[in-house]
């Protein structure tokens, strides 16, 4: 069909010229970079093409970490949305598909077992009756048909797993951020929810980091955002080293990161907030590939514990003003809520 083809060729031109692009840019070739320059190469979505030309603008031009945004504010929505979408429709043809094999295999089973005996039977009197060597054949060849039937119904639900498995795949990128390989922002507010109903449900505890790089603007204008984008690497590290299991480590946007504590009081919060900020403290930063020590860089973290009945965005102002105040004390620390302190009897 012509409009088949020239619909492939041009969508083979878009994604030639989104990779050209991203080739001179040496951005690196993520789906989701692929994604935002087949966006801005089709031209559809003008202020997506507006933030892209200003972006390459700019000085230091176009990072991953950049890329990163341009594709969170233009297109994360919108992607996220469909991938739910095509999740629960995906979902739901599975269970029904599951379902489905399930009742044919038993049904083919118990369908190939009796027509086995029943030609058995037929094979031992068939002396006595009138000629049944058609049925025998047509007999035999349902039992051959049958077999057939239950090794494809076997085969495809080794492809519906493995669907489900890419599914999973999908899911777990659409959480991730690109750059640092944690959780992003979406992902945090979604498990900050469920954490916030368990607590209320069973209290336990539940703490809440908030940590910034500190200087990073200037690190970033003395060194090139390729070079922050190593920092920002090197702090996701950390704050995956330095947690325990069941704790989730988030990109919350830009050079602030978020760490949620389920079953944490806020002096075990502070401990492991201690832990980040000295360990982050103790390493240097290099540039691999001239050699060169670009010196270290610090953290600056507030700590709050959740209070029975509060909001998510109550929890994450509270500690987003301890680390305010933290920057403002001189950075390179740790502070925590004095509220909850007082109450934790510190």
């Amino acid at each position: 069909m012509e409009w088949a083809e020239d619909y492939h060729e041009r969508a083979w031109r878009t994604a030639r010229r989104a990779l050209a692009i991203m080739l001179r840019l040496e951005l690196s070739p993520t789906p989701r970079n692929f994604a935002l320059f087949c966006a801005y190469v089709g031209g559809s979505d003008a202020a997506l093409v507006k933030a892209v030309d200003q972006a390459m603008a700019m000085p230091g031009g176009l990072t991953d970490t950049a890329c990163a945004k341009l594709h969170q504010a233009h297109l994360h929505g919108l992607e996220a949305e469909e991938l739910r979408t095509a999740s629960a429709r995906m979902e739901k043809a599975l269970r029904q598909a599951f379902a489905a094999i399930g009742t044919a295999s038993d049904g083919a089973g118990r369908y190939g077992r009796a027509l086995s005996r029943f030609t058995g039977g037929l094979s031992q009197r068939e002396e006595d009756l009138p000629d049944l060597a058609p049925l025998l054949e047509e007999s035999e060849e349902m039992v051959q048909a049958n077999r057939a039937l239950q090794e494809q119904l076997v085969a495809s639900s080794a492809e519906i797993l493995r669907l489900r498995q890419d599914m999973d795949a999908l899911r777990r990128e659409a959480a991730t951020d690109p750059l640092t390989g944690i959780a992003n922002r979406r992902s945090f507010d979604e498990a900050m929810g469920s954490a916030i109903r368990q607590e209320n449900a069973a209290p336990g505890g539940l703490s809440l980091l908030m940590v910034d790089i500190d200087h990073f603007k200037a690190f970033n204008d003395s060194w090139g955002h390729q070079m922050g984008d190593q920092v920002l690497k090197l702090v996701a590290r950390v704050l995956v080293d330095c947690i325990r299991e069941g704790d989730l480590p988030a990109r919350f946007g830009g050079e602030e990161f978020a760490v949620l504590l389920p079953g944490a009081r806020l002096s075990q919060a502070v401990e492991i907030a201690e832990a980040i900020r000295s360990a982050v403290a103790e390493k240097k930063v290099i540039n691999r590939r001239t050699g060169q020590d670009l010196g270290q860089v610090s953290l600056s973290v507030g700590v709050a514990e959740y209070r029975p009945d509060e909001t998510a965005e109550q929890l994450i102002e509270r500690a987003d003003r301890v680390l305010y105040l933290a920057k403002r004390d001189g950075r390179n620390r740790v502070m925590a809520d004095t509220a909850d302190l007082a109450a934790a009897g510190s």
